[in-house]
């Protein structure tokens, strides 16, 4: 992996009355900043499990709960070193337009400090466009309690082409989508 970024400081507060407070190492308010590396490993281990509350035709609500604990190396970004605890709700409809959502809480245990718990909805459809290729598009959002306990929340989106077989990709799928698989 290989990062390069470039930072400038902003000192609204201190500015025009003493300019040198806030500086890099380098003395200036602007610096780039590269670093390189690679790692190879076991991640965290994840154990997913699911209980359909109701099944009615092709829609369906589960409860799941997914247990991650911290097997891989959060030093090499393997793993976020902490213990991760997700509660969530299933629910999903449909046949050829297949509709979905999940909401949940993710509560962080251990770890540096750095993963925070987690309020998790994802809403999304599915369309099945031939009898071997599923496309979903998944509106994500995360709203983050960090460590310090301010809040922040960062929505994300995904579009992507799943080509799996139709018999598979029903109800099971959907409690797999929060993880991005």
């Amino acid at each position: 992996m290989d990062l390069s970024y470039h930072a400038t400081i902003l000192d609204f507060a201190t500015h025009t009355v003493a300019p040198a407070t806030h500086v890099f190492a380098n003395g200036g308010k602007v610096q780039d900043f590269s670093t390189s590396g690679s790692a190879t490993g076991v991640g965290d281990v994840s154990i997913l499990a699911k209980y359909n509350l109701m099944r009615q035709g092709s829609t369906g609500v589960a409860l799941a709960i997914d247990l991650t604990v911290p097997s891989g190396d959060d030093k090499n970004m393997l793993g976020s070193g902490a213990t991760l605890t997700k509660i969530f709700l299933v629910a999903s409809s449909g046949d050829k337009i297949s509709p979905h959502i999940n909401v949940g809480y993710t509560a962080a245990a251990g770890g540096t400090g750095a993963v925070g718990n987690q309020f998790n909805y994802t809403g999304g459809v599915e369309f099945a466009a031939a009898p071997r290729l599923t496309v979903v598009g998944d509106l994500i959002a995360e709203h983050f309690q960090t460590p310090t306990g301010s809040p922040r929340t960062r929505p994300r989106t995904r579009f992507s082409k799943a080509q799996r077989p139709r018999s598979n990709r029903r109800f099971c799928k959907a409690s797999h989508r929060q993880r991005g698989v």
